[in-house]
């Protein structure tokens, strides 16, 4: 038969194994929950680490729409106009503390992502590890004729932790990064979204 034509039928398989491979996370869905929370916190503050530039650069050049954005609108509106004090001055108290809890959250939501992300790697580790020792335990006598100790040993230990790595690392990747990138482009088409529209379609040739 033609190899092409095999193609969704493997595609299917691959997938179907890879679902099978999630339903070991979903005992440890709130972890994961909890997880994508850090994560989304994480990616968040990348976000306001831009906006922040944004309010430092329009405070040093006297700006008339500093507050314009989502940082400085907030600053202003917390204490710009009681104190009566110029952009710069309000700007010399703000960013200091601004970049402290922005840092502070951006390190925390990425510990928390992935500590949780860990958590689940380690029991979904013994879990499969648990399964393949009670199937190791029930097999008929060729089958250890025909594999070596050392061959048995490595897919209890190597290929269990390769198969983890598979549903939790990825899913890390995917979700730190996946995040941010939406995220941003979220933010690039608040700021201006007709300047936005032509990064978009500029980037691929680029």
């Amino acid at each position: 038969s033609d190899p092409r034509q095999q193609l969704p039928e493997e595609h299917n398989s691959d997938w179907r194994i890879y679902l099978r491979l999630l339903s070991y996370v979903r005992p440890y869905l709130l972890f994961f929950v909890v997880s994508i929370f850090g994560y989304l916190v994480y990616s968040a503050c990348n976000v306001l680490l831009a906006e922040l530039m944004q309010y430092i650069l329009d405070a040093i050049g006297d700006t008339e729409k500093v507050s314009s954005g989502i940082i400085s609108g907030a600053v202003y509106a917390l204490m710009g106009t009681e104190h009566g004090m110029t952009d710069r001055e309000l700007a010399r108290y703000a960013v200091p503390v601004l970049m402290i809890l922005i840092a502070a959250s951006r390190g925390l939501g990425f510990f928390v992502g992935g500590y949780f992300i860990n958590h689940v790697a380690r029991y979904v580790v013994h879990n499969l590890r648990c399964e393949l020792f009670n199937k190791m335990l029930v097999a008929k006598s060729s089958y250890y004729d025909s594999h070596t100790s050392g061959a048995l040993i490595s897919k209890i230990t190597f290929n269990v932790e390769q198969v983890t790595g598979a549903v939790t690392k990825a899913l890390k990747i995917v979700l730190r990064e996946g995040f941010s990138v939406v995220l941003l482009l979220s933010y690039l088409v608040y700021v201006n979204w007709r300047l936005c529209l032509v990064f978009l379609a500029v980037a691929p040739l680029i």
